[in-house]
């Protein structure tokens, strides 16, 4: 697949969560400006009460991707929205990263933005891919399935009647006031699951340097000897699994 680039722009940013997703992107924004200091690339993280892990696995990601490409980011936005603290509030992490991306336009000038959402596998195809695999996951496959049907955000279940790869407008704030200048957003999975990540992954030939320094993991994971670990049965567990094969 292709990733657009506006041409002529200096101010870049990724929202860079330290997953498969956003690390991939922010590879491929790094690698097509590595040769280019005068663009400036800024990478927006949010921490929340229950995504505290955020920008420890977007530090870890950013520091590889500069030994890869030698592009390191002008700034490292962290924001810390309080307002996030339980799942049943998941609107309000949406909410932070408006504000997040916003606020990172109106002060910096932001020109592109680049996230990497994607949409989720066809529900029972991706049953069936743990039932044709269990020889090798060896997972409860009824835990599989209630994480599949339950944990998921359907949201991401097909493709929204306003999900386009790239889309222009004006940054708006919490309170829909204008805060910047017209800018570009540029979802490059926004029809796609993560099949077609992987696929970047090896279009970049950076599989196996880059992808294992990711994490996905949002069952309250834990640190061991300062590494994240994945739960395994958690819905963006097991959709490492579907995409790319294996956990790590």
């Amino acid at each position: 697949m292709e990733i657009y680039f506006e041409p002529g722009v200096k101010r870049v940013a990724v929202k860079l969560s330290g997953g498969a997703d956003s690390a991939i992107i922010y590879y491929a924004v790094c690698d097509h400006y590595k040769d280019q200091p005068d663009v400036e690339i800024y990478t927006l993280t949010l921490d929340t009460k229950l995504k505290w892990w955020y920008s420890h696995g977007a530090n870890n990601i950013i520091e590889k991707v500069g030994e890869m490409t030698g592009k390191y980011p002008t700034e490292r936005i962290v924001l810390y929205y309080d307002k996030y603290d339980s799942p049943l509030v998941g609107h309000e992490y949406e909410a932070g990263v408006r504000i997040l991306t916003n606020d990172a336009i109106s002060k910096y000038n932001i020109e592109v933005s680049y996230s990497g959402l994607t949409l989720n596998p066809p529900t029972e195809k991706f049953k069936q891919f743990f039932v044709d695999n269990n020889d090798k996951f060896n997972l409860n496959l009824e835990k599989v399935n209630q994480s599949i049907d339950i944990k998921r955000d359907k949201t991401r279940d097909t493709v929204q009647w306003h999900s386009h790869i790239i889309q222009r407008g004006e940054g708006v704030d919490k309170d829909g006031g204008f805060t910047g200048p017209v800018f570009t957003s540029v979802r490059p999975f926004i029809r796609s699951d993560k099949r077609a990540v992987n696929d970047l992954y090896h279009q970049y030939g950076v599989f196996e340097d880059l992808y294992p320094l990711t994490f996905s993991c949002e069952d309250f994971p834990r640190f061991t000897h300062d590494d994240l670990v994945h739960c395994n049965y958690c819905f963006f567990c097991l959709e490492r699994y579907y995409g790319f094969g294996r956990i790590v």
